[in-house]
C-alpha cells in the first residue's frame, strides 16, 4: 500500500483529528491482513525518492 501524506504542508485531511485517525486505522489494517504501507510526502515523489524505494522494495521480493 502506498500512501502520499499530500496533506502535511496545505493542512489537509492527514493533519486532522478525524483524518489523521482514519489513516492511522487504515495503515493499520493493512497491515494486520500482511500490506507493506509505505508513506511518502509529496516532494519525495516529485524528486523520483517514492519510486525508487517502490521498486527496490518490489525488487527484494
Amino acid at each position: 500500500m502506498v500512501e502520499v501524506e499530500g496533506g502535511i504542508w496545505s493542512g489537509g485531511r492527514h493533519t486532522r483529528g478525524k483524518g489523521y485517525i482514519g489513516d492511522m486505522e487504515k495503515y493499520n489494517s493493512a497491515a494486520m491482513m500482511g500490506f507493506t504501507v509505505l508513506r511518502f510526502s509529496t516532494e519525495q515523489v516529485k524528486s523520483g525518492l517514492a519510486v525508487q524505494q517502490i521498486e527496490k522494495m518490489v525488487s527484494e521480493r
